[in-house]
């Protein structure tokens, strides 16, 4: 039963019935935009510790001219020193996908569950 009037007497609005399932599927949507946002700063460290490692070969080398190709014997030294940042790079880019794939999946399950529109996430990887 619910009120038709507050504590104030003026009209009470009427909250929708929510189940636990719904309230399951709301945390789990916000638990996975948690852990987006901050693999979005791993992403970032990452890349940045790489151009990091690329500017310290430079230092050391010289600066190496044009994009960095991997066919180019000229630059086989640079890809070497700095594979490994490179390698932590893509994968924190892979992870970051992954869970915006999984942050996707839930809010439309949730949305379908809950007839309403509960987020976009409908942007592309950053």
């Amino acid at each position: 039963m619910t009120k038709s009037h507050n504590a104030a007497g003026t009209p009470a609005a009427v909250t929708p019935y929510v189940s636990a399932s719904q309230i399951g599927l709301l945390i789990e949507v916000a638990v996975l935009a948690i852990q987006d946002s901050q693999q979005q700063a791993k992403i970032k460290i990452a890349r940045w510790t790489y151009l990091d490692a690329l500017n310290d070969f430079e230092a050391q080398h010289g600066r190496i001219e044009g994009r960095l190709d991997p066919r180019n014997p000229d630059h086989a030294d640079i890809l070497a020193a700095t594979e490994k940042q490179y390698a932590a790079s893509e994968r924190e880019k892979r992870i970051a996908y992954n869970l915006r794939r999984r942050l996707q999946t839930a809010c439309r399950k949730a949305a379908r569950v809950n007839a309403t529109g509960v987020c976009a996430t409908d942007r592309s990887p950053s």
